[in-house]
């Protein structure tokens, strides 16, 4: 949690409509978040300061590192932290790869906020 004892969001979707949509919702409901369109960014920013976030959310499908690549080397860092896997292509999920690297939840595009947050609440 964040000084003002928030959750701590690290949100990632290369759409840049969905990381502000995202961003305006979640904080809304009174998460703290930080968004990136970029994964490679995204996962530089968590290595330097790892226990900085609560929960990682994250998209499948983006350029440069897709979001199992990601969570698979956010999880060398700290094994611990909350992950869930966002996609639009059900044939993309992999339950064994899901296992290995421990995503906690898994969520079809397009998601509803309310199932997010909630899944959010029982994670963290």
């Amino acid at each position: 949690m964040d000084e003002s004892g928030k959750i701590k969001i690290l949100f990632i979707d290369d759409e840049n409509l969905i990381c502000t949509m995202a961003g305006d919702v979640l904080e809304f409901f009174g998460f703290n978040v930080e968004t990136f369109k970029d994964s490679s960014q995204a996962l530089e920013c968590f290595k330097s300061n790892p226990r900085q976030y609560d929960i990682i959310v994250t998209d499948q499908k983006m350029p440069g590192m897709t979001g199992y690549e990601m969570l698979s080397r956010i999880s060398e860092i700290r094994d611990d932290i909350p992950k869930i896997l966002c996609t639009g292509y059900s044939e993309e999920v992999d339950d064994f790869k899901n296992s290995l690297i421990g995503i906690d939840a898994f969520f079809l595009k397009p998601y509803h906020f309310e199932d997010l947050i909630e899944q959010i609440n029982k994670l963290v």
